[in-house]
């Protein structure tokens, strides 16, 4: 049997990585033929014993193990692809044309040679059909740096997000609730303290405390007392370790800030960041930096506050809506709406299925 697609992943069907689930779910449902295979063999046997959506076209990938199919797609970081194998399967079991996602972070380095001769393994492949990139500067720089056909070369900005709904009444500082809630939402790995901004959240916090009884400070994402000296701040700030995205819908119904001075290398990180996304799109204000100049979508000071990586100018910057706590919530209404237009799964997944679409019936 001939599938139509192959998708091929290594974390699919669980829900860990939960842009993929969507995603390839969303595949499943818009295009006929389309089956998953994956080497995450445990979610696929919970998925299928509990008969999970689509639970009969979701399969064990084996690399020795040819599965028919017209077009292979992958949503996957580039040290993935090349990495873990599926390049290789691609192109030396499958043999057959393939398209994908590039997305930030997994060993991208924007700038150095390396990583456009890696690049460049990608695009000179014999089956590469297409390719989707989700940030502006990345695009450009791989038009201006790569062998790839521009053509082939499809610019979606922003990311795979499930459509989010507050599960409870959203509360607002100066409006419906007494104190100012400033949360940091971001996954603790190695170099995490200084590349996700942390050490410069809890800073901001030490500095806010010191005169401000009433803004409280909420961290997501396995950091905790521990991670960073916190002594000076631990009656104002609170841990709540790893979040399903469920928690968010209540989580963020309380938090007027989503504060991330991120300072990864440019191609680390998609901006905004995940996290902030998240909030943004459940009414909380983001405030976040953007080192790379990577934003073109949001009106500063009106859909969202850009911030530099410094304390005394986030501190200046919260202080302000902490007094004009109406503003604050006018940003939050405008923040809102334009996260949730950006990242509207329908419009975010019509160009990943209209592309796989036209190669597939070249």
């Amino acid at each position: 049997m001939c599938h139509e697609m192959l998708v091929l992943d290594s974390i699919f069907p669980s829900e860990f990585s939960l842009f993929r689930y969507i995603e390839f779910m969303d595949m499943l449902d818009c295009i006929p033929g389309t089956i998953v295979a994956s080497t995450n063999y445990e979610a696929i046997d919970f998925h299928k014993k509990h008969r999970k959506k689509h639970w009969d076209k979701i399969c064990y990938l084996d690399f020795d193990k040819k599965i028919e199919c017209k077009l292979v797609y992958a949503g996957v970081f580039l040290s993935l692809f090349l990495d873990g194998g599926l390049k290789k399967y691609i192109e030396d079991v499958l043999k057959t044309k393939f398209v994908m996602t590039l997305y930030p972070g997994g060993g991208m380095a924007i700038g150095s040679r390396e990583y456009v001769n890696r690049l460049n393994l990608v695009f000179n492949s014999p089956y590469f059909e297409g390719v989707v990139i989700t940030q502006k500067p990345i695009y450009e720089y791989i038009v201006n740096n790569c062998e790839c056909n521009v053509d082939k070369i499809h610019y979606v900005y922003g990311g795979i997000l499930p459509n989010l709904v507050l599960k409870k009444e959203k509360k607002w500082y100066g409006i419906n609730k007494a104190s100012l809630d400033i949360a940091f939402v971001a996954y603790n790995y190695p170099y995490a303290i200084k590349s996700k901004g942390y050490d410069i959240f809890v800073d901001v916090a030490r500095k806010l405390v010191k005169k401000y009884g009433n803004i409280k400070f909420h961290v997501v994402g396995g950091f905790d007392d521990k991670t960073i000296d916190i002594s000076e701040i631990e009656e104002s700030i609170f841990f709540y370790g790893q979040y399903n995205m469920d928690d968010f819908e209540e989580f963020f119904a309380n938090i007027d800030i989503v504060l991330s001075p991120t300072k990864s290398p440019l191609g680390h990180e998609g901006f905004p960041t995940g996290g902030v996304a998240i909030g943004g799109m459940l009414g909380s204000v983001a405030f976040t930096s953007d080192v790379y100049a990577m934003n073109h979508i949001y009106v500063d000071g009106e859909e969202m506050v850009i911030i530099k990586n410094d304390v005394d100018f986030i501190y200046d910057k919260i202080e302000y809506y902490y007094n004009n706590p109406e503003k604050l919530y006018d940003i939050s209404v405008r923040g809102s709406k334009k996260f949730n237009d950006v990242f509207n799964l329908k419009s975010q997944m019509k160009h990943r299925i209209e592309m796989c679409n036209t190669i597939l019936n070249m």
